[in-house]
């Protein structure tokens, strides 16, 4: 490939391209080792862009869990292949709809994260709820089986005396405690 854009060169330029002064030989006459000595860097450029454009690796954009994009030459699921053809935008350019793209994925990390925050608020509530049912449940507990085991059962006066239930009222004491196990724990 460079010897062909070496060959295209010579033929096409007939005088000295760096210094540019006629040519004392012709293309193809003579002697042309100092028109070949200052083709090579015009040749090298020519055969690096040639090269620059045939070799193209693909690459993928994805975005990862923690909501970064990334970018590889490989393929990852979920990832979108990236034309390397197309225009790249310079940042701060005024291409609205570059700017409207980067608004909704703004507004739309924004909104994942307010999200992902509620979720992690209902999620501290209800273990917070459940550790509250827990500790009542098992207080509803105590007292029903203290209602049980205790032969007699009496409530505190005003005075601080001690006030005995008839046995008439200490089953329904202990209806009332098994009702509110049921309550806090639900059916037994």
């Amino acid at each position: 490939m460079v010897a062909g854009a070496l060959s295209l060169l010579e033929t096409v330029f007939t005088c000295d391209p760096i210094h540019i002064a006629p040519c004392t030989t012709p293309a193809g006459k003579g002697d042309n080792s100092d028109m070949r000595k200052h083709l090579v860097l015009p040749a090298l450029i020519l055969a690096g862009g040639l090269l620059a454009q045939t070799v193209q690796a693909d690459v993928y954009r994805w975005t990862d869990a923690q909501g970064r994009v990334q970018y590889s030459d490989r393929p990852v699921p979920g990832a979108v292949r990236v034309d390397a053809n197309a225009k790249t935008r310079l940042p701060g350019s005024n291409d609205a709809a570059a700017a409207a793209e980067t608004e909704r994925l703004r507004k739309s990390q924004a909104d994942s994260q307010a999200q992902q925050g509620k979720d992690a608020t209902i999620q501290t509530v209800q273990q917070d709820v459940a550790v509250v049912r827990a500790e009542q449940c098992k207080q509803a507990r105590e007292l029903y089986e203290k209602s049980l085991r205790a032969r007699r059962i009496f409530k505190t006066n005003a005075n601080g005396e001690r006030q005995y239930l008839s046995d008439a009222e200490a089953d329904t004491q202990r209806v009332s405690a098994k009702s509110n196990l049921d309550e806090a724990c639900g059916p037994q």
